[in-house]
């Protein structure tokens, strides 16, 4: 059976607010009071059924599911130019097909339903890339390799490595704008401003310093 990519991309939408989020398998989690006694059950079903259920009783859905489901399907619409240059990946592929489809079948809908998390990461990842880029072209090499540092600086990526089980961060020095690379082992989120000391290890492509043995010295993200 086929349906109109529109409403499949609303029904998705709806699914991910209902579910706050998604979910790929039913879930059922307790519900407990505040003593810890069990009161009840919470049961999570999966986007895609919750999908499937909009489409086959034509809910009715609401405006602002359609408003995102544009939104989305503009944005891997837009998606034209890293397909030409191989910067889009297998996942993306599909969306973008299924984007600029007119109608899709039974057999799009599981990947249409993880698009509302997969649109919400992407674009959070893309603001955060352009954020980045933007301050190293602000940025300049500063100091030796093994000279001190300390400054206070503002979070502006993060990425985890699986790999080295570290958090790897961007940051820009508050009072020089100079960029500077750094990991460690707890999260630091995007935005936040914290006083740092360590030593300047080398510095790499685009006006980055990277530090090494860095030591977080103050929290100031209040």
């Amino acid at each position: 059976m086929n349906y109109p990519t529109r409403t499949v991309f609303a029904a998705a939408v709806y699914a991910f607010e209902i579910n706050c989020g998604y979910s790929s398998s039913r879930r059922i989690d307790e519900i407990r009071d505040e003593f810890d006694n069990v009161i009840g059950e919470k049961v999570t079903h999966r986007n895609l059924d919750l999908v499937r259920e909009y489409l086959e009783k034509a809910i009715e859905l609401p405006q602002s599911c359609y408003d995102e489901a544009d939104a989305i399907m503009d944005y891997y619409k837009g998606k034209l130019m890293d397909l030409m240059t191989g910067k889009l990946n297998s996942y993306s592929q599909s969306a973008m097909v299924a984007a600029n489809a007119e109608i899709v079948d039974t057999q799009q809908i599981g990947l249409i339903s993880s698009l509302p998390k997969a649109y919400r990461q992407s674009v959070k990842f893309d603001s955060m890339l352009e954020t980045k880029e933007w301050a190293q072209k602000q940025s300049f090499h500063f100091g030796k390799s093994g000279d001190a540092y300390e400054g206070k600086i503002e979070v502006i990526a993060s990425i985890y490595s699986s790999k080295w089980f570290r958090h790897f961060h961007t940051a820009k020095d508050l009072e020089t704008n100079a960029v500077v690379n750094f990991s460690s082992a707890e999260t630091l989120e995007i935005g936040r401003k914290i006083r740092i000391k360590g030593r300047i290890k080398d510095h790499v492509d685009n006006n980055v310093t990277r530090l090494n043995y860095v030591k977080i010295q103050l929290d100031e993200s209040n």
